[in-house]
């Protein structure tokens, strides 16, 4: 009975070391081949939005806005370039391009700029004559003392949700 008992500690022994050994095995393999791809696409991002960092600066904004798109070939979710391609569209006059890329980054995890890209598209939306969504942008603002206009922005979104009912012609039937 002893024996049994040792042969069965033994084997859970060895079952545990082959188990730690694979593991090991899974975190190499991980950390220095997928991790190294991970991070060679993110050093490529990078490399290119510096790049069109650059353009953008001195208003080169084709320039600027092709480095960015391949920044985003080389990693999808790399925030800076989807926040900068946004704001190269809207220097561009391209609006539709700029609500739509600063809607991606929204969707993303991205946080370093999202007061601005939520002031930016609520801004958009009210332009738009679009005041809910307008209002839904806005009240995500966190730190609205940032953005000169956001009070006057709420204030005429709000006058307007409270006087949709209301005309401002009346008209006769005959």
């Amino acid at each position: 009975l002893n024996l049994i008992q040792n042969g069965e500690y033994l084997f859970k022994h060895i079952n545990t070391w082959i188990l730690i050994k694979i593991l090991f095995f899974l975190f190499f393999i991980n950390t220095f081949f997928i991790g190294s791809s991970y991070s060679q696409n993110t050093k490529k991002a990078n490399k290119f939005y510096l790049e069109g960092n650059r353009f953008y600066s001195i208003g080169d904004f084709d320039s600027a806005i092709n480095l960015f798109l391949k920044s985003l070939k080389a990693d999808s979710n790399f925030c800076p370039s989807i926040y900068k391609l946004g704001l190269s569209y809207k220097k561009k006059n391209l609006f539709d391009d700029f609500i739509r890329w600063f809607l991606v980054y929204k969707d993303k995890i991205c946080n370093e700029n999202k007061d601005d890209v939520n002031y930016k598209l609520g801004e958009s939306f009210f332009l738009l004559g679009e005041i809910n969504k307008a209002k839904g942008y806005l009240m995500s603002v966190k730190d609205s003392i940032r953005f000169i206009d956001y009070p006057k922005y709420l204030s005429y979104i709000n006058y307007n949700i409270d006087n949709s009912g209301v005309s401002l012609f009346e008209f006769e039937k005959k």
